[in-house]
């Protein structure tokens, strides 16, 4: 729908300021999936967000507790016959999903890779012994305010919520 097009735009304008303001390039992202708990990446706004931002230059790590390298072909196959997706084709006009999924593969990288990043963007639960990992001069995202009050007490990197 239209108010989910302009969320997931808000979205990518308020990290692209962010990590210009911090003048960086390098971006990890924690969490790719539609909704925690699943490998399902059909309608993940995530994937649309990281090709945007590959597009405009910006260095992207992901990586996902429950999406692995090896699932890839699987991922998509199940691409191959859903040209439409209510959530993305508008936003990506010509339906290229191939391109999204190959841009996300390209992203893939162990946790501890993304976790060096200075700018993470959290869309899935974390853990907060992996929060409590990351450092003062470093910036948390939480796409989804995913990341609970009581987790944020030992944490030591700056922490921004979108909504």
């Amino acid at each position: 729908s239209e108010s989910n097009i302009g969320q997931i735009n808000r979205t990518l304008d308020f990290i692209k300021n962010e990590i210009t303001k911090i003048n960086q390039k390098n971006v990890g992202v924690y969490g790719i999936a539609f909704k925690p708990g699943t490998d399902d990446i059909r309608g993940s706004a995530m994937l649309y967000i990281i090709k945007k931002m590959i597009d405009d230059g910006f260095e992207v790590k992901s990586y996902d507790p429950l999406i692995k390298k090896e699932q890839m072909e699987n991922i998509r196959n199940s691409y191959r016959d859903m040209i439409y997706d209510p959530l993305l084709s508008p936003l990506i006009k010509e339906s290229n999903f191939k391109n999204m999924i190959d841009a996300l593969e390209s992203t893939l990288n162990p946790l501890d890779s993304v976790l060096e990043c200075p700018v993470i963007l959290v869309n899935t639960k974390i853990p907060p012994e992996i929060l409590g990992r990351l450092g003062k001069e470093q910036v948390i995202l939480d796409v989804q305010g995913l990341i609970t009050p009581d987790c944020l007490h030992d944490l030591k990197a700056k922490y921004l919520r979108l909504w």
